[in-house]
């Protein structure tokens, strides 16, 4: 489901000024898969505080249907040298994700970098969305799955967040 932009201008300006600083290049997946992530302390302990608020928690859980007792975030950017994951559902780790949303924070222009997402409703294409706006989409193992084109040119910035039990 796509989302309006409905954060705070604070928060916003915060996520945008994050690309500022030192992009740590990760590789994910057995180096299937290429982005930056930025992974400034303070930054991380300040998307914490701000995602893991309890009326934050109730209202992304009510718009759900399934409770929320924490989020993990990354905050990264791709761009034409990165490599896209395959088709894939974002049920790794040791929590337990049961949703994942990911904010549109491109300042400038890109080509390519589609979200695709595809379950037994369908297949949906999400694109060119505008800064802050949002998509979140459920985690059903089996079930339901997503995948993001390749950037041909520009950088797409994003952050990823993903709703645990």
């Amino acid at each position: 489901m796509k989302l309006p932009s409905f954060l705070n201008p604070l928060i916003l300006d915060l996520l945008k000024n994050g690309f500022s600083g030192e992009a740590e290049k990760r590789f994910i997946l057995n180096d299937s898969s290429t982005e930056y992530t930025f992974c400034e302390h303070r930054l991380v302990t300040k998307l914490n505080i701000i995602f893991n608020d309890p009326e934050f928690l109730a209202a992304i859980s009510e718009l759900i249907g399934k409770k929320v007792n924490f989020t993990k975030q990354r905050l990264y950017y791709i761009d034409s040298d990165c490599i896209s994951l395959p088709w894939h559902d974002d049920s790794y780790g040791k929590d337990t994700r049961v949703a994942a949303m990911r904010f549109e924070l491109s300042d400038g222009p890109y080509e390519g970098g589609d979200f695709l997402f595809r379950s037994k409703a369908g297949e949906f294409k999400f694109s060119n969305l505008k800064f802050s706006e949002s998509v979140i989409f459920k985690i059903e193992i089996g079930d339901a799955d997503h995948m993001v084109t390749p950037v041909t040119s520009g950088i797409r910035k994003s952050l990823a967040m993903f709703l645990c039990e």
